[in-house]
């Protein structure tokens, strides 16, 4: 079994990665942290296998947890793996001076990193850095986990309570509509029947899962929904207003990153 810790500021991805790792038998997360300090203090703590880092990080950033590491600590030979949203030239130029084993760039999908980390371990030793695979099946992967993230944190802010069936019910079919809104444009045939499969609920339980966790957002009334909204005084609005107009909103923020 191979150690883990994993660095970054952003609190969510962090839960979301390491419940990912988790669930592989090969991974088991020794550490999280969400600043250089505390990750160069756990490094010295638990000598993880792999460490997977942010560039940009409070206090110490990536580039110094790695140059610490390999001139400070010779003897420990970890896996290194950058994470980094930043993509201009000189930083991959500096990634690639960096003895680094691996670096993807941001939005990456959890399901790649997987991938990336088993085939780690299986390279490992080899010295040539190299970089995620582009291929349209690992874009796609990027693309939907990107979308499941905004849509996530839109929810969140907007006070939506993850834990319920409510707010699941109505992340999924953001996440469906917002991906493919021509495949679902009558929600009661195509668009709840695929949710309540993969919860166990009727069509009608469905609906009202979703018109749950609306009106709850509706009582919120958080400066988000009032922007959102502004158009509408109505008291009530449809599901089928509410995705609509969600899934427009959520499609602009993917797209503009």
């Amino acid at each position: 079994m191979y150690t883990i810790l994993i660095c970054d500021d952003n609190i969510y991805w962090l839960e979301v990665l390491s419940l990912a790792i988790d669930k592989d038998p090969k991974f088991k997360i020794a550490a999280q942290a969400y600043d250089g300090k505390i990750t160069l203090d756990l490094i010295e703590k638990f000598r993880p296998d792999i460490i997977i880092l942010d560039i940009v990080m409070p206090v110490y950033d990536g580039v110094y947890i790695v140059n610490h590491i390999r001139k400070n600590m010779k003897e420990y030979v970890p896996i290194i793996y950058i994470l980094s949203a930043l993509g201009t030239g000189s930083i991959v130029k500096t990634l690639n001076e960096l003895d680094i084993d691996f670096y993807s760039m941001k939005p990456v999908s959890v399901n790649v990193i997987m991938c990336n980390l088993n085939t780690l371990i299986k390279q490992r030793g080899n010295a040539e850095i190299f970089s995620a695979v582009d291929g349209e099946s690992a874009k796609e992967a990027v693309r939907q986990e990107l979308l499941e993230y905004t849509v996530k944190n839109v929810l969140l802010k907007l006070g939506a309570m993850p834990h319920r069936t409510s707010s699941k019910c109505v992340t999924d079919a953001l996440v469906l509509y917002t991906h493919k809104p021509e495949s679902f444009s009558t929600l009661t045939k195509a668009l709840y029947p695929q949710i309540g499969s993969k919860y166990g609920l009727s069509n009608s339980s469905v609906e009202k899962n979703i018109r749950s966790a609306i009106s709850q957002i509706q009582r919120n009334k958080t400066e988000m929904y009032s922007e959102i909204f502004s158009y509408s005084t109505k008291e009530r609005i449809t599901n089928g207003e509410f995705i609509s107009v969600m899934s427009d909103y959520i499609s602009k923020i993917v797209k503009n990153g």
